[in-house]
């Protein structure tokens, strides 16, 4: 589910993530993955731009098929990602941190970046994140 608007900690951002999270509990959808709940993905675009496009999903399985315009079928770019764990309020520094270690090591990043939220074991409820960005390598 795409969302296109102010960058958080706007409302509206959350709003998105929160309409999300019901229309998956209104569909009985959970993740394909045991070891991710959700993802959360802002496409590179282009320098200067204004528009923040940011996309949040669930992992299904190919052969999943949404019953609402308003949710479409994607994929996230393969490759490798320096990502950076910790709790979800912790995410822009997360982020910081993961472009930081990218630098310092010589690694080409794309704009954009990636939350990948997952349950912690032992209590499925609570969430850590994983947050940076995409490496060309």
């Amino acid at each position: 589910m795409s969302y296109t608007g102010a960058r958080p900690p706007e409302a509206a951002f959350f709003d998105h993530w929160r309409r999300f999270r019901g229309w998956c509990a209104r569909h009985g959808l959970k993740s394909a993955l045991s070891d991710v709940a959700l993802i959360g993905y802002e496409p590179p675009g282009r320098p200067g731009a204004h528009a923040f496009l940011y996309q949040v999903c669930v992992p299904v399985t190919e052969e999943y098929q949404p019953d609402d315009e308003a949710v479409t079928i994607g994929s996230i770019p393969v490759g490798p990602y320096v990502l950076c764990r910790g709790e979800l309020p912790e995410t822009p520094r997360l982020l910081r941190a993961a472009r930081r270690y990218a630098a310092q090591h010589g690694l080409a990043v794309e704009r954009g970046g990636i939350e990948v939220f997952r349950p912690v074991p032992g209590n499925p409820v609570r969430l850590v994140v994983d947050a940076g960005c995409r490496v060309h390598g």
